[in-house]
């Protein structure tokens, strides 16, 4: 608590003073919403905290700010509240992985969301998320939550985020191949 008061005292004299620039007099504002935040015992008073410090001073580079309020609302179990913060991060920067990411995950878990799944996980994998890759070509593989079961499109995915170190996805590798070669070998012996 004592962090903010001085930072208070700081903003208060900044402004009276008229000498700090509207921009980092913003960017004192947040940071001061952002250390209450930090120092909230309600997730949903944290998550609050965080819009209004990303609010303060909204730039691409704060993004973190929401994230933490997201992140905030789904510890105090308010799904549909952090899907709006992710589908606000995404309207803000919509290649933003992450957030298409956690909203395809919550959406699956909160509404059932088949279509949002696919959509988001899809996006996010080609922007090069490494565990979207990895969901991907699991759900080719198993036919997961409806999609269709294609084993070359399992292994193109898997492979992408095997390439980036993706542990998961390097196990999963020699499996796919054993059951695409299983698939030629049935298919040369009904020839």
């Amino acid at each position: 608590m004592n962090q903010y008061l001085h930072l208070r005292e700081v903003i208060a004299d900044a402004r009276q003073s008229g000498r700090m620039s509207p921009p980092n007099l913003a960017e004192l504002q947040a940071m001061e919403l952002g250390w209450e935040a930090s120092d909230a015992h309600d997730p949903m008073r944290e998550a609050d905290l965080y819009i209004q410090a990303f609010d303060a001073n909204p730039q691409p580079g704060h993004l973190r700010r929401l994230y933490a309020a997201a992140d905030a609302a789904k510890h105090a179990r308010n799904i549909p509240f952090a899907l709006k913060i992710y589908d606000r991060i995404i309207q803000l920067r919509p290649t933003e992985y992450e957030a298409l990411f956690e909203r395809a995950e919550r959406s699956e878990d909160e509404y059932h969301d088949h279509n949002r799944l696919f959509a988001d996980l899809a996006e996010s994998a080609r922007l090069g998320m490494k565990e979207s890759q990895n969901n991907i070509g699991y759900a080719y593989l198993t036919g997961y939550n409806g999609f269709p079961v294609d084993l070359q499109e399992a292994r193109r995915w898997l492979m992408l985020a095997a390439n980036q170190g993706y542990q998961h996805s390097r196990d999963k590798l020699p499996v796919v191949d054993e059951l695409i070669a299983e698939q030629i070998r049935k298919t040369a012996s009904k020839k």
